[in-house]
């Protein structure tokens, strides 16, 4: 039943469409531009940065013990952030233009460990883990 319901709603809505396009009138044309490739050769810079708002550092893990003791290990990911450059410069006016490109990147993820005996905390750390890219790019 429901798909007759769905075809037939289909149906009038293709029908309805078509009946109140009425008389269509194409868009006039761009103007073709004066030079081949007006923009987009040269150098460029790009500055790119914001937050990481969710990293998967990994999960946590249990050992259980034979005499009966449970240890957790549990790690905790914070929001961290990015950031970088692009420099980089594009060559010719033509369908294929070459590009070289330097691109400078930063990552920051602070991430804290708990490890717990029978559910008491026994241990905590923080860490910052830094990392950064440096490509070169053609």
């Amino acid at each position: 039943m429901k798909r007759i319901i769905l075809f037939s709603i289909g149906i009038c809505a293709l029908i309805g469409s078509s009946a109140l396009a009425g008389d269509y009138k194409g868009v006039v044309p761009a103007p073709k531009p004066t030079v081949e490739c007006p923009f987009g050769t040269g150098w460029y810079v790009a500055l790119e940065g914001g937050a990481n708002v969710y990293q998967d550092v990994a999960t946590s893990r249990d050992f259980n013990f034979s005499n009966g003791d449970n240890v957790r290990i549990s790690r905790d990911e914070n929001i961290g952030g990015f950031g970088g450059i692009k420099v980089g410069y594009v060559f010719g006016t033509g369908t294929f233009r070459p590009t070289i490109e330097e691109d400078l990147f930063y990552n920051g993820i602070n991430t804290d460990i708990h490890v717990k005996l029978n559910n008491v905390e026994v241990a905590h750390g923080s860490n910052l883990i830094n990392s950064g890219a440096f490509m070169t790019n053609f």
